[in-house]
């Protein structure tokens, strides 16, 4: 049997044989530059009534979810899904003239999580691209590099508080002003 990927045009992913059963395993990428959207999978069988079956695949847009903001020297936390299974994602960013920052690779389902520090970068707004090296398919974020207060759970630590950061500082209000102390 042939199984093909219906886009414009029938794509072939294959040739499968069946088990004992009449069933079938294939693996197979979506094609290169797809749109996100819902495709057929279409089997053409031999010997079968009826000669083609189908089902639809849904590509999925790509996502990121990612810190929002950090000071210099600080690690972001970037979820990323809706990419080709085990595909190589660069990613960017229009800091500093825009750089490469990092290479994530993902897993069996397109997807990673994982922590990367950028370079240093004078303080402000900017745009995390993550582009897969195969697919093409791109997703775009926001991050701010300091000054601000990035308010934090202590998770570090036996007792449990909230605190503030600013300048790389843990900070509580006293007097109306900061201090350099931290509550627990």
């Amino acid at each position: 049997m042939q199984v093909y990927w219906k886009a414009n045009q029938n794509i072939s992913e294959g040739t499968a044989t069946t088990d004992y059963s009449g069933s079938f395993s294939l693996n197979f990428n979506a094609p290169i530059g797809i749109a996100a959207g819902t495709y057929s999978i279409i089997v053409v069988r031999s010997n079968q009534t009826p000669t083609t079956v189908g089902a639809r695949f849904q590509v999925r847009k790509p996502k990121m979810i990612s810190t929002a903001g950090i000071h210099n020297n600080q690690a972001v936390h970037a979820q990323l899904s809706g990419f080709q299974a085990f595909e190589s994602v660069v990613i960017n960013w229009n800091a500093n003239g825009g750089q490469t920052i990092t290479t994530l690779h993902m897993d069996a389902t397109g997807s990673t999580d994982a922590y990367f520090a950028p370079p240093f970068a004078p303080k402000g707004a900017y745009t995390l691209t993550a582009q897969g090296s195969s697919s093409g398919l791109s997703v775009a974020g926001s991050l701010n590099i300091g000054p601000g207060i990035l308010l934090a759970l202590n998770t570090a630590n036996q007792w449990r508080g909230l605190h503030a950061w600013r300048n790389s500082q843990c900070l509580l209000p006293k007097h109306h002003q900061w201090s350099h102390f931290c509550y627990y």
